[in-house]
């Protein structure tokens, strides 16, 4: 067997456990993610109603579990509007507010790291949520829901696995797209 076959036997052994990894995560995720959708939806709402935020609905839009989980941060850093991040993604990564903006802020390619316009948004398709959270309620927000994640050892485990998988996940697919790129 020459070189080239051993290295294509091997990459696909990896593919092939890769694939494995990502279906026992799957089973498992679908298993967690509606204990952690609730979860962080009582936080949220426990927490806006401690805290006296007040909100607007226009529309059939609610404060349901589902538009919680896809709320939502944009902002803009050295003037370039970059992605959104979601409550889910900042649950799911175990990251602050801060941590998230001090990723963005260290792209080369911005002209300085000054964060302006923060917005928090929450919407699904046949309405809107108005609610403002500023930078400060959106991190005691965050902090609260990794508290009681931090309760909840399956969820705090099934975390664990799912930034393993992303984390291998990304590595994964820089493989097979230099790989790719190589053929």
């Amino acid at each position: 067997m020459c070189n080239f076959q051993k290295s294509t036997r091997i990459s696909s052994i990896v593919l092939l456990t890769q694939i494995c990894t990502l279906c026992k995560i799957a089973h498992l995720g679908r298993q967690m993610e509606s204990v952690l959708t609730k979860q962080v939806g009582d936080a949220f709402r426990e927490f806006i109603s401690k805290e006296g935020i007040s909100y607007e609905t226009t529309g059939d839009a609610t404060l349901g579990d589902e538009n919680i989980i896809h709320a939502h941060w944009s902002c803009v850093i050295g003037g370039k509007f970059g992605p959104s991040v979601t409550l889910y993604s900042l649950v799911m990564w175990g990251k602050s507010l801060s941590e998230y903006l001090d990723d963005r802020k260290n792209d080369p390619e911005l002209p300085n790291a000054k964060v302006t316009d923060l917005k928090f948004s929450m919407h699904n398709t046949s309405g809107g949520i108005k609610i403002v959270l500023n930078q400060g309620q959106s991190e005691k927000l965050l902090s609260r829901i990794e508290e009681e994640i931090k309760k909840n050892k399956e969820l705090e485990e099934y975390r664990k696995k799912w930034q393993e998988l992303y984390h291998n996940g990304s590595l994964l697919i820089g493989k097979i797209d230099s790989w790719l790129s190589s053929e």
